[in-house]
């Protein structure tokens, strides 16, 4: 990535958040653009600490019932059905459907299914917890 003229690393890291490094170029970046920068990364870092903060008033609700009403006011209804759509793709993920079946079942890309995958394979243990505990529940009821 590059901010003007001058080469910029940028990267996402889950537990900072968004990062960047122009250490080798810093002194060539106009002060305003080293601000814009600077400002992104705290934007990202406090957007980390507002979703921790979410997922702890959401695990404090009593019902299913509770969360789907914070969820449903914070989100739009394209965010609702996109989060729906990752959801039933990553649940069709683990109870094994191959992933062109997915693609046509659901009419998305291979690379959404790919993202998925890898979430369910090497994302945190939590969420493959919550796949796995919504299909047995599934199953059982």
């Amino acid at each position: 990535m590059a901010f003007g003229h001058l080469p910029v690393f940028v990267w996402f890291d889950r537990g900072r958040g968004l990062s960047y490094d122009a250490r080798p170029y810093e002194k060539q970046i106009p002060g305003a653009l080293r601000e814009r920068m600077r400002a992104v990364t705290r934007r990202s870092a406090n957007g980390e600490a507002a979703l921790r903060e979410l997922a702890g008033v959401l695990n404090r609700m009593d019902t299913a019932a509770e969360v789907y009403e914070v969820l449903y006011a914070l989100l739009t209804a394209r965010e609702r059905e996109k989060i729906a759509l990752r959801w039933k793709l990553v649940e069709l993920l683990e109870n094994g459907m191959p992933q062109r079946a997915i693609a046509a079942e659901l009419g998305v890309s291979l690379c959404k299914i790919t993202r998925g995958s890898r979430e369910l394979k090497y994302g945190p243990d939590g969420f493959r917890k919550a796949i796995r505990r919504a299909l047995d529940q599934q199953r059982q009821g």
